[in-house]
């Protein structure tokens, strides 16, 4: 069996071994449904395909096989789980990893047992179609909360987080939820064929290639003690030790965990020490989860700056994705760098 080798830094792991072709355990019955507008003409596949030669491909196009060896699936530890997923490896691992993150992250957390990938096998919808787990490019989650055939499984907080996720993707990655036909909301596929620009594009953003700080990070003392208030809601950002939960602005007083040192790294560039716990505050998983006080030192994860606004108030934005940080949901969710342009969402008024 082969190792997993692809380094997601943090997004995503590789497991000891990879997903080696045999069938998973209670597959999800997924798939695009007759009908869908996204399936082309061309993709129509006769289901008996031989091994070796992954010569069939899925309706969105990647080419399908069996072994999974043989189109390059691996499997990969979800962040912050123990929950492995057996996915095609390269661009799309990537982007799956990074879609599985942020759903256990900001949708739901993943049970253990309920969440597959790469599985050979045709469409259950429309058996003349391939489905796009048998070219390791679709993966499901919690499949037994949202099983194939339900529509509504989710609160419309959980859809508006999907919505933000998949936004995020750029239509790079389909929710099944969205299906003309027979919804499958446990369900989220790669949408781009192979060569795709769009695909290696939204991969950099993920890696956070931008252009880091101009000089190595050197800490000095704070320049001062701050509290932030969002001014969506006119409520305090708090690192609350209690529940080592991430940076929220639901709070309407200042106390020591609503207090935040800035320190700065350069010109430009600052990073925030919470108070609570004297740790950095960091854009986890490099912007794809919400900020949280959990570092020791400061890298491009933990540095950001601080852009004034011109009605006087300022606005965060991430050194490692170059996002700026939002209160979300009108501050009912967790502060995370993921907005490309500031709102009322994205302004805070600095305290102190």
């Amino acid at each position: 069996m082969q190792l997993g080798t692809l380094s997601l830094g943090g997004v995503l792991a590789a497991s000891a071994t990879a997903y080696a072709g045999t069938a998973l355990p209670g597959p999800g019955q997924d798939g695009t449904p007759h009908g869908d507008p996204r399936l082309r003409t061309g993709a129509a596949r006769t289901p008996a395909v031989t091994s070796k030669a992954a010569v069939a491909q899925s309706y969105n196009g990647w080419p399908v096989g069996t072994p999974a060896s043989v189109i390059g699936v691996q499997s990969y530890y979800v962040t912050d789980t123990s929950i492995a997923l057996p996915v095609r490896s390269g661009d799309v691992a990537w982007v799956l990893m990074y879609v599985a993150a942020r759903f256990n992250a900001e949708v739901e957390k993943l049970r253990p047992g309920q969440d597959w990938g790469y599985d050979y096998r045709v469409d259950v919808n429309n058996r003349k179609w391939w489905s796009c787990h048998a070219s390791g490019t679709a993966v499901d989650f919690n499949a037994v909360l949202h099983p194939n055939g339900a529509k509504g499984t989710f609160t419309s907080l959980q859809v508006k987080r999907i919505r933000n996720i998949l936004a995020d993707c750029q239509g790079v990655v389909y929710w099944g939820g969205d299906f003309s036909g027979v919804p499958d909301e446990m369900h989220f596929e790669i949408n781009v064929p192979p060569g795709d620009p769009r695909l290696p594009a939204l991969v950099a953003q993920i890696r956070g290639v931008v252009p880091p700080p101009p000089h190595p990070p050197v800490i000095t003392h704070p320049t001062r003690v701050i509290s932030l208030r969002a001014g969506v809601n006119q409520r305090f950002v708090t690192a609350d030790l209690r529940s080592a939960l991430p940076l929220i602005a639901d709070r309407a007083v200042v106390g020591g965990s609503e207090q935040f040192e800035v320190v700065t790294i350069d010109a430009g560039h600052v990073a925030l020490r919470a108070r609570a716990n004297n740790r950095f505050v960091c854009a986890e998983h490099a912007g794809a989860s919400a900020l949280i006080a959990n570092r020791d030192r400061v890298g491009r994860w933990e540095t950001f700056t601080i852009v004034s606004n011109p009605d006087r108030t300022v606005s965060l934005q991430s050194a490692v994705n170059g996002r700026f940080v939002t209160a979300e949901y009108r501050g009912a969710g967790a502060l995370i760098a993921n907005r490309t342009a500031v709102g009322s969402w994205e302004k805070f008024t600095i305290t102190g």
